[in-house]
This record gives structure tokens, C-alpha cells and sequence, in this order.
């Protein structure tokens, strides 16, 4: 319940959806909250402390159990919210009182398009000789419930006999891109010639953890207002690499990153959904018509930020960017790597500063400088 309590609202609205409702009580700000959503109107926040909250032992403030009720008419109210919309889910609970999971009812049986660029470099992993490539979509076939996909892999048309007759079993429909390097332009030779409705962009240093996480971010894909979809990414060591990103002072940041693995981040959001203002292009699921619609990824990032730049077209054009804890992948990334090319940041920060001053999605009392959410 993000609005909480103190809060102003449109009187003539509060009337037309019928003010608050007795058998939500306890939980009834939270049903007022989600009708008026629901007409369309907009909510502004205003990050300033306005008022202090008494702590009781009966109240939710000092202990979240003290009302076992409001969490379970919580779920009824978001129940009636999801037929109210038209959107067929389940509210089930989530990580702990007062957070909630819905699963949406994914919508026919969609083709998914995975597109994975790759060196083809050959690796030494777990104590073997292989290919990351190999390993991604060896547990993409192998792992993942959701049957209708399509995989693509892009090399520089140089993958080795091996590495091709390897993948052969898995049923990857190879390109090869024979351009001066540019991995926005590699990528979208994938993207736009996908015959998915959905694309998956994905590195290919990615092996799959959950197997339903083609669902978990299908669930949001096909919804009109959501442009992008990220996953939770672990390294092998069982940190966090990615939940979302930040962008504090132009500067583009991975929250909680290298933080364990179970660490719920601020105020859970590592482990709920959310937005986020982007996602990386690591994993990240768009509809190939959005995808298309914005231009795809923008060339003239060659590296580094056309992932961050990508999810701020979608925004530009009325998106959102969402991130489910659901969908988990390890992500072979290296911990060590080198810092990002200083002269495609400047190039970002030139392209967004002043359209971007301040990250929607991040409070602004809380540090600018550092990625873990604490008081600036």
C-alpha cells in the first residue's frame, strides 16, 4: 500500500466509485486506492515527510500480523480490482504481510523469440571446456516449461564446426552478422527478423534458474501499457547482478548489486514486482511490435547504455518497465569487469539528461552516489 495514509483526493471521483467500503476494513484504503486507479486517474507523490505515524502494539506499523484480516481483504480487494480491469489473474501472498503476487492468465499460446548475441567464445566453466552459448541454450531447452519459442544466436560468421554441430540438437536458427562491431546493430539483426510476438534479448553468459520464466515475464509482456520486462540475474556466487536500474545523476546503476542473493532490497523491491525506469539487456522481454515501433536499440550505442536508452524510448512513449523476482537466471558476467566506455556515457547523458533529471522511480532524499537505497 505505497500511498499509505495521508493522501488528498479528487472528491467528485471518491463519490462516483462509491468512497469506502465497509468489508474492506482494515484494508480499505488500499480497496479505495485501486478503484481510483482504475478510472485512469493519476497519482502524484510528494517526496517530503509530511507527517509522523504512531506506533501502537494493535497497529500494522509496529507489528505487520497485529491485523491478519487486512492482508487477506487486501487480496480480496485486488481480486475484484483484476475482474474490475478485465485482467483474468491469481492473488497469491507474497514475501511477507502486506505484499502480494498475482499471476495474470497468459493469453493463447504466444511465440517467444530468443535472441542471443554471441562471440562464440569457447570458456573453461565448472571444471570443462565449453561455450557459453552452448550452456545458455542447452538450459533454455532443457529447464524451461514454456514450449513455443523460437532461438536465435548471432555470431560474426565465425562459429566453429563444433560449436555449430553442438547446438544442432537444440533447434537454433543461426545468423551471422558481418558488419565492424556494433552489438545494438547485431542485436536488432535478431529482433527484427524474429518471428516471435515476443522477444527475449539475452546474453548469451545466461543459464536459467526457474523454468517457468518465460511465463513469469510473459505474464506483463502482453499487457498494452508495459513496453519491458527484467528478471532477477545472480551471479554464480549467489549475489545479486541485476533487479533493476537506477539512473542517479544520469549515471545508470544496478541496485544491491553483489548484495546476497536473498537480500529483499528496499522495502522488498528486490523481491516484488515493480517498476523500474529500465532493465537490462541481458534479459529483458519486449512485444516485438514495441520493439519495432521505437526503433529497436539505438546504433549509435555500439556497447554499453543501449539497453537503459531502449527502455527510455519506452517510457517516452507512454510505457512502463516492470521487473518480476519471478523470472531467475545466473548471469556469468564478471564480477571484476572493467568500468563503462567514458565517451558512450557522456553520449547517453547528452541524449537523456535533460529529459531524465530525476529517476520517477527513486526518492530523492536518498543518496545519489551510491546504488543500495541509503538516506543521501
Amino acid at each position: 500500500m505505497y500511498t499509505c495514509h495521508l493522501g488528498v483526493y479528487r472528491t467528485e471521483i471518491v463519490k462516483r466509485i462509491g468512497g469506502w467500503r465497509k468489508q474492506f476494513d482494515s484494508a480499505q484504503d488500499y480497496d479505495l486506492v485501486l478503484r481510483f486507479t482504475a478510472t485512469g486517474a493519476k497519482v502524484h507523490h510528494i517526496p517530503d515527510v509530511l507527517y509522523h505515524w504512531r506506533t501502537l502494539p494493535s497497529s500494522t506499523a509496529a507489528n505487520t500480523g497485529a491485523k491478519p484480516e487486512a492482508h487477506q481483504r487486501a487480496q480480496n480487494a485486488l481480486r475484484e480490482h483484476l475482474a474490475s480491469i478485465g485482467r483474468p489473474g491469481t492473488v497469491l501472498d507474497g514475501p511477507g504481510e502486506g505484499f502480494h503476487r498475482i499471476r495474470y492468465q497468459i493469453r493463447g499460446n504466444p511465440k517467444v523469440s530468443i535472441v542471443i548475441p554471441s562471440a562464440c567464445r569457447r570458456v573453461e566453466l565448472r571444471g570443462r571446456k565449453t561455450w557459453f552459448v552452448l550452456d545458455c541454450v542447452a538450459s533454455i531447452r532443457r529447464l524451461s516449461t514454456y514450449q513455443n519459442l523460437e532461438i536465435i544466436v548471432l555470431d560474426n560468421d565465425d562459429m566453429s564446426a563444433e560449436l555449430s554441430d553442438a547446438l544442432a540438437p537444440y533447434d537454433v536458427r543461426k545468423i551471422s552478422y558481418t558488419e565492424p562491431f556494433n552489438l545494438a546493430r547485431k542485436i536488432n539483426l535478431g529482433g527484427f527478423s524474429a518471428a516471435g510476438e515476443h522477444l527475449v534479448l539475452l546474453n548469451d553468459d545466461i543459464e536459467v534458474i526457474t523454468p517457468d520464466w518465460i511465463e513469469a515475464m510473459l505474464e506483463f509482456s502482453q499487457w498494452e501499457d508495459i513496453g519491458a520486462v527484467g528478471a532477477q540475474l545472480l551471479f554464480p556466487n549467489d549475489t545479486q547482478q541485476h533487479n533493476g536500474v537506477n539512473i542517479l545523476q544520469g549515471n545508470p546503476g544496478h541496485p544491491f548489486y553483489q548484495f546476497p542473493a536473498d537480500h529483499p532490497g528496499y522495502y522488498n523491491s528486490s523481491v516484488v514486482h515493480r517498476n523500474w525506469t529500465a532493465v537490462t539487456g541481458a534479459c529483458l522481454m519486449t512485444r516485438k511490435d514495441v520493439y519495432v515501433a521505437v526503433g529497436g536499440f539505438s546504433e549509435e550505442f555500439p556497447l554499453n547504455y543501449n539497453d537503459v536508452d531502449f527502455c527510455l524510448k519506452l517510457n517516452r512513449a507512454g510505457k512502463r518497465v516492470v521487473y518480476t523476482p519471478y523470472a531467475k537466471l545466473y548471469h556469468h558476467e564478471s564480477v571484476s569487469k572493467s568500468g563503462n566506455d567514458l565517451a558512450e556515457l557522456e553520449a547517453f547523458k547528452a541524449a537523456w539528461a535533460q529529459r531524465i533529471p530525476h529517476d520517477p522511480y527513486y526518492n530523492p532524499n536518498l543518496t545519489m552516489t551510491m546504488c543500495d537505497f541509503r538516506i543521501g
